[in-house]
C-alpha cells in the first residue's frame, strides 16, 4: 500500500489529518517496512535454497548407499515423486 493510500485512510477512516512533518515520518516507516520485506524475503529464499540443497544431496546419499525410493522418501519425509525429481536432476 503507498504512503498516499495509507494517509487517505487515516483521514478518512480515523479523522487523522497528516501533516507535513508526520507526512515524512509515514514515508520513513513505509521505505523500513519495505526494506524489512526484502531482506526477510531474500532471506528465506536464501534459506530454501540451503534447504533444496541439503534434500538433494541427502537424497543422493541414499542412493549411493543402495536405498530403495520408497525408503528414501520415507527418511527425508518427501514423496517418492519429489525423491523421482531430485534423481532427475
Amino acid at each position: 500500500m503507498s504512503v498516499t493510500e495509507k494517509e487517505e485512510i487515516l483521514a478518512r477512516d480515523y479523522g487523522i489529518e497528516i501533516e507535513q512533518e508526520m507526512g515524512e515520518e509515514l514515508r520513513q516507516m513505509s521505505n523500513l517496512s519495505e526494506a524489512i520485506e526484502e531482506r526477510g524475503i531474500e532471506k528465506g529464499l536464501e534459506e530454501g535454497i540451503e534447504k533444496g540443497i541439503n534434500l538433494a544431496k541427502k537424497v543422493k546419499r541414499c542412493l549411493r548407499e543402495g536405498c530403495s525410493e520408497k525408503k528414501i522418501a520415507e527418511i527425508c519425509g518427501i514423496s517418492v515423486e519429489k525423491v523421482n525429481e531430485i534423481m532427475e536432476d
